[in-house]
């Protein structure tokens, strides 16, 4: 839904689903990320009318925004940019110049508006920074190619370019990673291994574990409009040592308690 957000799609989705499951009663279903709540909640009643929902991986902001049925219950993960921006600082303490990095689509926007606020906010007066949010794919590496070393770069996401054309955000991760002259961060736990540095970040295992044990609830009896939201409180400060030796940081810069 993320990389086809047209509603002609959307519809032959549920289509699909409603023909697939005609004969099936689900007991719960699971939603996972910000486009898959709206497409439910439309269709709903062609999938699974009246079946207890737990949403995933959803900041809390969010989750109050949808003002959702009493049914509906989520994980919250509530991503802290200034954190990763606090990690980017203590690897780079020279660092004068942010980079922020996202696409164009609508969960795009989503991200880079929220993260706009958090570095606003966060940022002191010696880190300018830079919006790259209407760049062409083959653009943005040019353009990273070319950046100082004093440069923070933080990686939102990335489903679509300037020209609508449609990408996985980790793969364009690890090709910005791969292209720049100047370190990359991320606040995504897929990000790791891809070239980027770290971030600060739940791993989307303790989501999922804390996702089944709401589920497991739900099987179990409980009435979902009892299951208030849950927070998954385990983020930490996470960094893949190969970039750190790429860009020669040293392990004894970062905040205790590192992974």
């Amino acid at each position: 839904l993320a990389r086809r957000p047209d509603e002609a799609h959307a519809l032959r989705t549920a289509k699909f689903l409603q023909e697939k499951y005609a004969n099936t009663r689900f007991d719960a279903v699971v939603v996972i990320g910000i486009p898959g709540m709206p497409f439910l909640l439309t269709y709903r009643d062609l999938i699974a009318p009246g079946v207890p929902v737990v949403w995933s991986d959803v900041t809390q902001a969010t989750f109050d925004a949808m003002k959702l049925p009493a049914d509906v219950t989520a994980v919250i993960n509530d991503y802290k940019p200034e954190r990763t921006i606090e990690l980017a600082e203590r690897l780079q303490p020279d660092a004068r110049r942010l980079v922020v990095i996202g696409g164009t689509s609508g969960v795009d926007r989503r991200w880079w508006q929220n993260a706009r606020k958090a570095v606003e906010a966060h940022n002191s007066s010696k880190l300018e920074a830079e919006y790259w949010f209407d760049r062409t794919y083959s653009g943005l590496l040019e353009d990273a190619s070319k950046l100082p070393l004093d440069t923070i770069v933080l990686f939102l996401t990335f489903f679509a370019d300037s020209e609508d054309k449609r990408f996985i955000p980790r793969d364009v991760a690890g090709a910005v990673a791969k292209a720049s002259v100047a370190p990359v961060y991320g606040f995504f736990d897929t990000y790791l291994g891809t070239g980027v540095v770290g971030g600060f970040f739940e791993t989307y295992q303790s989501i999922g574990t804390t996702t089944a044990g709401l589920v497991l609830q739900i099987l179990s009896g409980a009435d979902v409009k009892k299951l208030a939201a849950r927070d998954n409180l385990r983020p930490a400060f996470r960094v893949d040592a190969r970039a750190m030796e790429r860009w020669e940081k040293k392990k004894k810069n970062l905040p205790p308690g590192s992974t």
